[in-house]
């Protein structure tokens, strides 16, 4: 077995057991969430809250069993991103940049070792970013330079949108070689002369993930920590909109159970109302149910799966729901049905009223409904 082969297998972590890896990390979500409105009202930088989730090992979960870290898998990531975004958009955002460079890192490990960036990522290190530039920059131009000045790398130029920098210990920084002009990443330690990080962003989204402008100095980058651009995991791009996509759904979440509290401490009714409180007023319900399915997560379509060739036993047809999802029925639905007389399911809401009609009488009992049409419920099961 080659060296480069012996790598393979840990270069990317497999998975672990999601509630167990969860459980770790949800006391310091809640502990986030209580102080996220205070600090999006008074624009304070989450540095205590960074601080928790780097002393709980929260950066290296991506890390190999082998060496010590969770070994979870990029779906369990992005699990852990949304509901870390449901307690504040704003930290998933800032850490943003590190995960990209671990991801990078064990992409790297397939072909070289990377022991000791992964001790750093166990010892809590954080690697944010500085790759865009403003300006007259033209398309595939960096105007950040890393030239050799005696035996050292120095790398000088500004950037700007650092997202999460501020936090950092190290900095993921896009640049080209001045010998070469070959586009490279240097991997720069914050903690030296020359590097400027400013909480200076003004514009529209979110106001603390620490996105300003960093200005880099003649500062030094070690041999070891100049990688070749061409060597970037290739689905870097993909890696970032995820990321994106994991703030948005549980940006979604928080908005949902907002909701839901403010109607639940409502005591106000209306005269004309369908119950003795908002809360368990029908009509209410089935507004603020409307954004549930919005913010629901991608997650293995564990509902969406081909009927068996023979007749599906009950076993089969519970397993294709799953709580909260909304199982997607398959196109030859109706003729498999009648085929093997299997139960009425209808996607008609079950709900008792309507925005715009009287109550309903209830829905069958095997009545497999869509999330959202009956807020207040879970779906019904086949019986």
């Amino acid at each position: 077995m080659t060296a480069q082969q012996q790598h393979i297998p840990h270069a990317l972590s497999n998975g672990t057991d999601y509630e167990q890896l969860a459980a770790r990390f949800r006391p310091i979500f809640s502990r986030i969430a209580a102080g996220a409105l205070e600090r999006e009202r008074t624009r304070s930088l989450p540095y205590e809250p960074v601080k928790w989730l780097k002393e709980a090992g929260f950066g290296a979960v991506r890390v190999p069993v082998q060496y010590g870290g969770a070994g979870a898998s990029l779906p369990q990531l992005f699990q852990l991103l949304i509901e870390l975004a449901e307690a504040d958009s704003n930290l998933p955002q800032a850490l943003r940049g590190h995960f990209a460079f671990v991801e990078d890192r064990l992409n790297a490990h397939a072909s070289a070792p990377q022991d000791v960036w992964f001790k750093r990522f166990l010892d809590g290190d954080l690697v944010g970013n500085a790759w865009t530039e403003v300006g007259a920059v033209k398309l595939g131009q960096v105007i950040t330079r890393v030239s050799r000045q005696g035996d050292q790398w120095r790398v000088n130029g500004t950037k700007y949108y650092s997202t999460g920098s501020i936090f950092a210990d190290w900095i993921d920084l896009y640049a080209q070689r001045d010998d070469t002009g070959g586009d490279v990443i240097a991997a720069v330690r914050v903690q030296q002369p020359g590097i400027t990080l400013s909480d200076d962003w003004d514009g529209f989204g979110q106001r603390t993930t620490g996105s300003g402008t960093s200005v880099f100095d003649n500062v030094v980058v070690e041999d070891e920590n100049l990688f070749d651009f061409a060597t970037r995991f290739k689905y870097q791009t993909a890696f970032y909109q995820l990321v994106l996509l994991a703030v948005l759904v549980g940006s979604g979440r928080a908005a949902v159970r907002d909701i839901a509290d403010e109607v639940r401490k409502r005591t106000r009714i209306f005269s004309t109302g369908n119950a003795a409180a908002a809360s368990d007023d029908a009509q209410v319900q089935q507004v603020v149910g409307k954004p549930r399915p919005k913010p629901m997560p991608p997650r293995p379509p564990r509902y969406v799966q081909p009927l068996p060739r023979s007749a599906p036993t009950r076993a089969t047809l519970a397993r294709m729901q799953t709580p909260s999802v909304p199982p997607t029925l398959p196109p030859n639905w109706s003729r498999l049905k009648a085929r093997w007389s299997l139960p009425s399911w209808s996607c008609a809401p079950p709900a008792t009223c309507s925005t715009r009609s009287a109550r309903r009488p209830p829905a069958p009992a095997n009545c497999l409904t869509v999330i959202g049409a009956t807020p207040a419920q879970p779906p019904h099961t086949t019986r």
